[in-house]
């Protein structure tokens, strides 16, 4: 092949695979986008207008993001972001449809003062008018809980209350004053069933609805505290763990000795994904005790304690963690100087590290979480991308072999 026909071969071959690279590329680094319902669009801007009270007709708004997302596994959510814009007023603000009910509100960059329907500058008064807008928008019933709950605080200071089977807690630092109210049932809380607001700047900076997703199983008989750690200390004197010795052989530690409780929790929980959660379900939250066993001192692999999750309504013993001390001056426990094995230190950690079993609810954050990928919906990048390189193979592959053969006569 002549020098001009070789330069013309390869700028044909790079002229035909760019656009698929660069389709292909640029697909693999955009988020994972589902066919999505055009009517949450319509519906987010009913939110913004009715429930968080802006007045959108002093608004221009353009769609920033839409996409579907899968609510840990389970439900189909649709997640709508807008841009708005009005004289001396901007925000970005999200809206995301739980089996197409309202589940959360974010609000990013505000810039300026929001033009309100009805503005209010106390923040209480702020709380309250959102929840009554909201119960007008969703009817939820749980509502007429939470609202009189207001009418019992200043909201000005850091306060926890109790009103039947709900909890308050209110926080107030010189940046935001947060309200959540938490599901609550002989002395244990279930985290996950809550709803949150969030104010910043005298404006709503996020809210979280999960009430209605989440049920409570379990509700039977029921583990008294005394119960939940003899359990839990007789299933902790029948655990072991393993440590390296650093030489490709294992110490098997069955010898400690328990001394103290340190912790004896019960919570309303599962964990939170559906191959993991007992039933399968991991909307459904079953009671459940953490009972933190301490040792009399460090055992190999810096072992002070260990941690033992079990179901409160059956007393069955799902989980046990080794806790391991890792210098925080908060703690420093018991130090045998006899003891005889010093522990290895590796930079992979033999020991498996401790878990916390509270599981936890999902923080506002800028960061979107995009759903699994089904097989019927995969973007066309995906597939652009492997067909591209495939493609700059083959042809370079052909070429090469043409140009031996011309070498070699053939």
């Amino acid at each position: 092949m002549t020098g001009p026909s070789k330069r013309h071969f390869l700028f044909s071959t790079v002229l035909m695979c760019a656009p698929l690279l660069i389709v292909g590329i640029i697909g693999c680094l955009m988020p994972v986008a589902f066919s999505s319902d055009p009517s949450f669009t319509e519906e987010a801007l009913v939110v913004f207008n009715d429930v968080v009270g802006l007045d959108m007709e002093a608004y221009s708004a353009k769609i920033g993001k839409h996409f579907q997302d899968v609510y840990f596994g389970v439900l189909p959510e649709e997640v709508v972001q807008y841009n708005l814009e009005s004289n001396g007023s901007r925000a970005r603000m999200e809206c995301t449809f739980t089996n197409g009910t309202l589940r959360t509100i974010n609000v990013w960059e505000l810039v300026g003062v929001p033009n309100m329907i009805q503005p209010v500058s106390d923040v209480l008064e702020m709380a309250k008018a959102f929840l009554s807008r909201y119960q007008n928008y969703s009817g939820f019933s749980h509502c007429d809980v939470l609202k009189p709950m207001l009418d019992t605080i200043n909201g000005s200071e850091n306060v926890t209350t109790i009103s039947d089977d709900v909890k308050l807690v209110v926080t107030v630092t010189q940046k935001y004053t947060s309200f959540r109210w938490t599901y609550t049932l002989n002395g244990g809380e279930a985290t996950s069933k809550c709803v949150v607001l969030n104010f910043e700047r005298g404006f709503l900076n996020y809210f979280i609805d999960n009430w209605n997703f989440y049920k409570i199983g379990g509700l039977g008989t029921m583990l008294s505290r005394e119960e939940a750690i003899d359990a839990a200390i007789e299933a902790a004197e029948n655990y072991s763990w393993r440590v390296s010795r650093g030489n490709g052989t294992w110490l098997e530690v069955t010898e400690f000795n328990i001394t103290e409780v340190n912790e004896a929790t019960l919570m309303f929980s599962n964990d939170i994904w559906p191959e993991d959660a007992r039933g399968g379900d991991p909307l459904t939250l079953y009671p459940r005790w953490r009972i933190k066993l301490h040792f009399d001192k460090l055992y190999p692999g810096k072992v002070y304690g260990v941690n033992v999750g079990l179901w409160g309504d059956t007393g069955e013993v799902h989980r046990i963690r080794t806790m391991i001390f890792m210098g925080d001056s908060s703690y420093t426990p018991p130090v045998d100087d006899e003891d005889p094995i010093e522990p290895p230190v590796d930079d992979e950690d033999p020991i498996e590290p401790p878990v916390d079993d509270e599981d936890s609810i999902e923080p506002p954050t800028n960061q979107v979480a995009y759903g699994e990928l089904d097989s019927n919906q995969i973007p066309i990048a995906w597939v652009a991308f492997p067909i591209a390189v495939t493609v700059a193979l083959t042809t370079t592959m052909v070429y090469y072999r043409r140009k031996r053969k011309h070498f070699s006569g053939d």
